[in-house]
């Protein structure tokens, strides 16, 4: 699935809600700031379903795989935003609302 247009922050975050809201609802629906697309998910044992709606498009993936590409969504939003703007490495908005990638 591609989601063409959108911010790596706005997925990042999106990704971010859906999991923490999938830890302890069955589904979960989140909206990007920028194009007001929404992204449903759903969640049923380890399996997890994502569905948007522009473009239609429908993935099925692992509740491991989406803590994972959360992870890297994260990670990577952060890669972007600091390496743009290195005096933002230490932002405590920025570490606490992205989150800095781990050093292990």
């Amino acid at each position: 699935m591609r989601l063409l247009g959108e911010p790596v922050v706005d997925i990042a975050l999106m990704l971010d809600h859906a999991k923490r809201e999938l830890e302890t609802r069955s589904d979960a629906a989140v909206e990007s700031s920028l194009t007001q697309h929404a992204y449903s998910f759903s969640r049923e044992g380890t399996a997890v379903s994502l569905a948007t709606e522009w473009p239609l498009a429908r993935a099925e993936l692992t509740w491991f795989e989406l803590q994972q590409l959360t992870d890297q969504a994260k990670a990577e939003a952060f890669r972007l935003i600091t390496t743009a703007h290195p005096e933002l490495r230490d932002n405590a908005w920025l570490r606490d609302t992205v989150g800095a990638p781990s050093t292990a």
